[in-house]
């Protein structure tokens, strides 16, 4: 049987930011807002190192881009244990939101 989690993580900055994932996560809903001037939400999963993934998150097709206000459909993350997150600009005036929905095995 799986179970649902919710995490929800505030005002991400531009500077590479680690989630850790629960056990046995196999998919995530991710949803993002931003009411201030922070922009897209850039994403990573299965890097290696931090610094894997700040390099990662500079490249062109190496991670998701996220813009306020999308939800994007269920994407695998099995195997995966963390997933690292920033945005395009740092946090100014208002504040941002992200909520990830995962289903466990």
């Amino acid at each position: 049987m799986s179970s649902l989690i919710s995490r929800t993580v505030r005002n991400i900055t531009n500077t590479a930011q680690k989630i850790d994932l629960p056990t046995g996560v196999k998919t995530i809903r991710v949803q993002y807002s931003d009411s201030g001037t922070a922009g897209a939400l850039r994403l990573v999963r299965g890097a290696v190192s931090a610094n894997d993934a700040a390099h990662r998150l500079t490249l062109t097709g190496a991670h998701f881009v996220i813009p306020s206000g999308a939800r994007l459909p269920l994407i695998s993350v099995i195997g995966v244990t963390a997933l690292y997150v920033q945005t395009d600009s740092a946090v100014g005036a208002g504040n941002n939101t992200l909520i990830l929905d995962m289903e466990t095995a």
